[in-house]
């Protein structure tokens, strides 16, 4: 298989910088590429990268790759060569950003000591508080509670500190600690904060206590689109709960639409059926933005593309206005048919896709999916 074009290369790497492919569906395009003996040439990619970077002449974009650079060799495992990546990058922000990413995959001491070091040379309070929760998010995923606690402590601003308190407690809740993150969600004074920690740890515990204190946080919260954003995630705990009734109830109390509709795809998405979906529709269709209505929309593509559905699926993505976001279910429904081992299907669904870098992950998932079927 030959390279990608050092325009596609750029474009990868741009849409990485910009957070539109997250670390996840990184991770799996190496993995896949890993099953396929690709690892070496995903490695010259990342090369070309670093030249493409160098040649950038706004050094915030070029920061901002460098750090996706670094970023995409930790979760590829490389730390080595993720820290000479992070050591170039010249704006301490996006140096600081870049390294969470690789404490945050190699779960090393010395990883988040340097993280915390080039945080502390921040200039700007709030950013430097923004990455500081990030190092305490990322301690308490890799489960050093200790710390997380000890950088959350440091944090100045209020928002922040209380945004790695829900953080440790979500952590703590994934780890059945369900005792010790309620006592770290009761210590965070914002009402609209502390409900999301509640919803994350009713969405782990399965308890109608929490769900309970969850309802009780948001129902103190004053602004009605900050209480709209607490119960959906609290519509999301329950659905994850599989308690779809008491789910399609509390969504129906959510005021704002684009919410109220991204909570409804949220129960069809994990109940599959068929008249959560056709909720989820009709209240995304009462969005009167565009690009809010699109996004919605992409939520409900994807839940009924890993339902199996291809048919509605794809009715509803003709639906979307919004190119890329249209691309970017295309890919969604070509990845779901190769899963199902549709793979003529898939291809065809990934020849349709228009933008080059959609296309060719679209493409990446349906040879995971050859190679894992030729294996079993």
């Amino acid at each position: 298989m030959s390279l990608p074009p050092e325009r596609q290369t750029r474009e990868f790497f741009r849409l990485w910088a910009e957070g539109k492919i997250t670390g996840d569906v990184l991770q799996e395009v190496i993995e896949r590429a890993s099953s396929l003996g690709l690892k070496q040439t995903f490695k010259k990619v990342l090369q070309q990268a670093r030249k493409a970077a160098a040649e950038i002449s706004d050094p915030y974009l070029r920061a901002k790759v460098q750090a996706a650079i670094a970023g995409a060799l930790a979760q590829a495992q490389d730390f080595e060569q993720a820290r000479k990546v992070a050591a170039e990058i010249s704006g301490s922000y996006v140096r600081a950003e870049a390294l969470v990413a690789i404490a945050g995959a190699s779960h090393q001491i010395q990883d988040f000591e340097q993280a915390r070091k080039v945080a502390a040379e921040i200039i700007d309070s709030y950013l430097r508080a923004e990455v500081q929760a990030a190092i305490a998010g990322a301690l308490a995923q890799a489960q050093d509670f200790e710390r997380a606690r000890k950088v959350a402590a440091e944090i100045i601003g209020s928002y922040w500190r209380a945004k790695a308190l829900v953080a440790i407690a979500g952590a703590l809740a994934q780890t059945q600690d369900f005792e010790r993150a309620r006592k770290v969600a009761a210590e965070i004074s914002s009402p609209y904060l502390r409900a999301e920690a509640l919803a994350a740890i009713a969405g782990a515990s399965h308890q109608a206590q929490d769900f309970k204190q969850a309802r009780k946080a948001a129902a103190e919260i004053s602004d009605p689109y900050s209480r709209a954003k607490a119960l959906a995630a609290i519509v999301g705990a329950l659905a994850q709960a599989q308690d779809f009734e008491q789910a399609r109830k509390v969504a129906a109390e959510i005021s704002h639409p684009y919410l109220r509709a991204e909570a409804l795809a949220a129960i069809a998405g994990a109940s599959h059926q068929a008249q959560d979906f056709e909720q989820a529709r009709k209240a995304a269709a009462e969005i009167s933005d565009p690009y809010s209505r699109a996004e919605v929309q992409a939520a409900i593509v994807g839940a009924l593309a890993q339902a199996q559905d291809f048919e509605q699926a794809r009715k509803v993505a003709a639906e979307i206005s919004h190119p890329y976001l249209r691309a970017k279910v295309q890919a969604v429904i070509a990845g779901a048919l190769a899963q199902a081992q549709e793979f003529e299907q898939a291809r065809k669904a990934a020849a349709e896709i228009s933008h080059p870098y959609l296309r060719a992950e679209a493409l990446a998932a349906i040879a995971g999916a050859l190679a894992e079927a030729i294996k079993s």
